[in-house]
């Protein structure tokens, strides 16, 4: 960045997002930023644990109005986008060229396991992008009982198979 940025009237400010997941007996705790996503297992069903941190969602245009940035919002071809470099995400880590009203408070949430959760998947939106969390089910369970082999698979399914045009990784 600090090459490209010295020779560029348009500095480069990357970000990311981030995901984590701490497990305590059977208390499931899982904070995000952005548009990564935990999607957990359970009797079969795929349910998204995490909520995407986006400019589409009524609650975080709220919370960015709010705080008094609400001439950083625009539509491009119908999707709400934020700052001038038009990120879709509302919450990241770095990108300080949109901040604020971008900002880096991870949502956290808590999930109490049961007998019937099978597994838990973290993966960024280049996976969510262009497979939904059934689709990631049966990925896994038609793959030997390996996590880190349904990871690539996943990985793999996203990337060439679905074309996805953004960063794909996962962990399960």
């Amino acid at each position: 960045c600090d090459r490209r940025n010295s020779s560029t009237s348009q500095p480069l400010y990357p970000g990311t997002t981030a995901l984590c997941m701490a497990l305590h007996g059977r208390e499931l705790t899982i904070a995000n930023i952005g548009d990564s996503r935990a999607m957990l297992c359970r009797a079969g069903r795929a349910i998204d644990v995490t909520v995407d941190q986006v400019a589409g969602r009524a609650d975080e245009r709220a919370r960015i109005e709010r705080a008094g940035h609400a001439h950083a919002l625009k539509q491009h071809e119908g999707e709400w986008r934020v700052g001038e470099v038009g990120l879709a995400v509302t919450r990241s880590i770095g990108d300080f060229d949109a901040k604020p009203p971008l900002i880096a408070d991870p949502e956290v949430t808590e999930h109490e396991l049961g007998p019937e959760d099978e597994y838990v998947v973290l993966a960024s939106d280049g996976v969510w992008d262009v497979l939904d969390g059934h689709e990631v089910a049966s990925i896994i369970a038609d793959t030997v009982k390996q996590p880190a082999m349904a990871a690539q698979r996943i990985v793999h399914t996203a990337v060439n198979e679905r074309y996805s045009k953004d960063n794909a990784t996962a962990i399960v």
